[in-house]
């Protein structure tokens, strides 16, 4: 009875059995589980992820996705079929996640976006589109760890606005899209670029948890917090 209680009470203090491992953030799987979440660094696409945590937005659910699919081809895609698109989507998400067809933008190489034909069940090639050339988010992943069927990785981000005009570029620093803490303003000339180091400002950018959690013999996305 004794060996009882106290194998419970160490149960209890080491998180009743869980197990926590320290992964290389630098590895195979933390890095393309991050790809997969993230794979275009444009703004317009990932202010979808940073200004809605806690949910996945339609045009992120559609745009990432896609934009996995896009990476595997080795040839300029025109369509892709409704099924292959859905594929993608239950592949990074899960079976449980909802979405619907509609036009969506990627901003990746020479992709614009797909508009979404209801008649013939595809994804179409839309032209005349560029970059977003006033916002970015600086990201640095600090930690992965391994805790049962979750992979779990932390990352600094900060957002930066990038407001120009003819001579003067007004550059600020933010911690985060949603709390617009300042942390630093610029100003620059137009015709030279500022470059901005994450490790300058790493105690004052915000924190954000990427969980992935395993589904058979695969990892989806399951969900995007705003820690700190």
């Amino acid at each position: 009875m004794k060996k009882l209680l106290l194998c419970m009470i160490i149960l209890l203090i080491t998180g009743c059995g869980n197990s926590s491992i320290e992964l290389d953030i630098n590895s195979e799987k933390v890095q393309s589980l991050y790809e997969m979440a993230t794979p275009i660094e444009d703004a317009t696409i990932l202010k979808n992820l940073y200004e809605n945590p806690n949910t996945f937005e339609n045009q992120y659910i559609l745009s990432i996705s896609i934009n996995n699919y896009l990476n595997e081809q080795n040839e300029f895609i025109e369509s892709i079929s409704k099924d292959i698109v859905e594929e993608y989507i239950y592949k990074i998400f899960g079976d449980d996640i909802s979405f619907r067809h509609e036009k969506v933008y990627v901003l990746s190489g020479d992709y614009c976006g797909f508009d979404y034909n209801e008649e013939l069940h595809q994804y179409e090639f839309l032209h005349g589109c560029g970059g977003n050339m006033n916002e970015k988010f600086y990201r640095k992943i600090i930690s992965a760890t391994e805790e049962d069927d979750k992979i779990i990785i932390l990352e600094k981000s900060l957002y930066v606005y990038y407001n120009f005009d003819s001579e003067i570029s007004h550059i600020t620093i933010y911690n985060n899209i949603i709390d617009k803490n300042i942390i630093s303003e610029y100003n620059s000339d137009s015709s030279n670029e500022l470059n901005i180091d994450i490790e300058d400002y790493i105690d004052s950018a915000s924190t954000y948890q990427y969980v992935f959690k395993k589904i058979d013999d695969r990892y989806v996305f399951d969900s995007f917090n705003l820690l700190d």
